[in-house]
This record gives C-alpha cells, structure tokens and sequence, in this order.
C-alpha cells in the first residue's frame, strides 16, 4: 500500500499538524501531495490519501486524481465556491463524507450528498504517543494581547507564549514539520493551554491537556468551530470585549464522545491499523518521515525556497 499526506507553505503550521495526524494513522508514507492542485498529481501507482484538510483556498476544481484514493475524514468546505459540480459529483461517488464541522456536515446534506461528523483527527493524536508522567507549564498560543486580561492573574503570570506560525512560503516540509513537533510536544507535556487556534485546541483534546479557547466571534469562525464546541470551552469575543458568555472558563481533560470514537475505528479499519502508544514524542515520530517533494512540485515554493 503506497499512502501519501498533505504537504504546505502555508504560514499557518496548523495545517501541518494535521498532515501529522494522518501521518500516525497511515501504514506508511511515501510522498507528500499539494491540497490545492491534486489534480494534477501524478503517481506510477496509485496512493492512499486521507482528506482531512480546509477546502479549498485556491483552485475550486481540484477533485484527486485517478493516482489518489481519498478518504474523507475531517474535510472542511471553506468557501462556497466548493460547491460545484465538479466536487459534488466527487462526494456523491465517495459518500458518505466525513466533516471535520457541523456546517460542512449541512452544506453537503441539502444537495443530497450522505455527510457526518467525525471532528477533526487531529483529536485522535494522543492515541499514539505516551502519556507525560508529569504536566508542567501553562502555554498560550496566538492569545490576542487584548483578551489576554480576561485570563486570571495568576495563570497568565505563569504563562508561556508561543505562536503556530511559520514564514509564508516556508516549503522545507522536513523544517516545518520538526517545527510543529516540537509545539505539539509543549502541548502534550503543559499543564494548561490557552489559545485561539483550533488546530491547538483540538490536538490537546486527544493529548488530555486541559484547554480554552478565546475566538474572535466572526460567523467564519463559528462554522469552523460547529462540533468541536462541544468539546472545548469557546469564550466569543469581538477583538476587544467578550461578545457572550463568562470571561473565563476553566479547562478540563475532555472524554472523547463514543460516536467520534467510532468514526475513527472505521477509519483505521481501512488500513488495518490500530492504536498503540509506540511513540516517546512527536519529534521521535517525525524523523520516521520520509525527505521528498510534493507533487506535483511547485514553481512558487522553488522560487521561495531560493
């Protein structure tokens, strides 16, 4: 079975993380393919693909091709113009479509197309890794310096600030990926975290580190977040002021609700996989990877890389 993941250049490290995520799940990886143009990719043999990924920023047509086998867990439709024909025919011949948000979930359902929830992966992450024998640190990851006053005093005295963002245009997928190891290492080992990224918030979900997140209150981010609100505390704000709600919730470790669960079992069955925590960190697990270029290879990212 040859498998591929997601590869980026992308300022936001979150997308890589889960590239990672499938990464852990997969029996292998042998290349990494560009989300945006997989259409065009090209392989001798076809390659195993799981689809969980924000759709879509650039070309709106871009359906696998026939050197894909795409498994959809955890897509996002991101913008409307996704909705054509072309991609409707593709979930219609793929159903039933697994959403990494309630909205995508609707969207897919009034133009008859069999979609479900199943959260992001990402949520699954801590399945493979050990357990820290002892949390230390409070993180706050991209909190805005203008909510952080609603934090209590005494948590934010002790925090650490850190930022999920790399520099646009960064195509060193080896770099970028060490770099996202390491912040989700920090996650799985802290005592608490704060942030306003979901791609924090949902890896500290399956690392059981107790997690809050403070969101600008856009309906954008209201649909990217339908589902998983259920599994983390989500204060709304409109950049200055709390728009709705308490100012502070306190996180707990959350238990992953049976349905989510059992989605996640369906997909490991596809390559028959199961879990087992045979990794120390994700560093560890990130110099198992594979050194190669996504494909198809773009001219933008060699001129970056220059």
């Amino acid at each position: 079975m040859r498998c591929a993941i997601f590869g980026f250049t992308t300022p936001n490290l979150g997308d890589d993380i889960q590239a990672l995520a499938a990464a852990l799940v997969l029996p292998r990886v042998d290349a990494y393919v560009d989300r945006d143009r997989l259409d065009k990719v090209r392989f001798d043999e076809p390659h195993h693909l799981i689809m969980n990924s924000w759709f879509a920023i650039k070309r709106y047509k871009a359906t696998p091709s026939e050197s894909l086998i795409p498994y959809y867990f955890g897509q996002c439709i991101g913008r409307p113009e996704l909705l054509n024909d072309c991609w409707i025919a593709e979930w219609k011949k793929r159903a039933p479509i697994g959403c990494r948000d309630e909205h995508s979930v609707s969207l897919l359902r009034q133009r008859g197309i069999d979609a479900y929830f199943t959260g992001c992966l990402t949520t699954h992450m801590g399945k493979f890794f050990n357990l820290p024998e002892r949390r230390e640190g409070i993180v706050f990851v991209d909190v805005p310096e203008s909510i952080e006053r609603f934090i209590p005093e005494h948590i934010r005295a002790k925090a650490r600030r850190i930022t999920n963002e790399t520099v646009k245009g960064d195509s060193n997928q080896r770099h970028r990926f060490r770099k996202i190891a390491e912040i989700c290492d920090i996650l799985r080992n802290a005592e608490m975290v704060v942030t306003r990224r979901l791609h924090t918030a949902l890896p500290c979900v399956g690392f059981q580190t107790p997690v809050t997140v403070y969101l600008e209150g856009s309906e954008k981010n209201r649909r990217r977040f339908s589902g998983s609100d259920r599994l983390v505390p989500v204060i709304f704000h409109d950049g200055n002021e709390i728009s709705d709600g308490p100012e502070w919730i306190e996180p707990s470790p959350v238990t992953m609700p049976d349905y989510m669960e059992e989605s996640f079992a369906k997909l490991l069955n596809n390559f028959d996989g199961n879990v087992d925590r045979r990794w120390n960190n994700m560093i560890e697990f990130v110099a198992t990877l594979p050194e190669s270029q996504r494909k198809p290879e773009n001219v933008l990212a060699k001129l970056y890389a220059a």
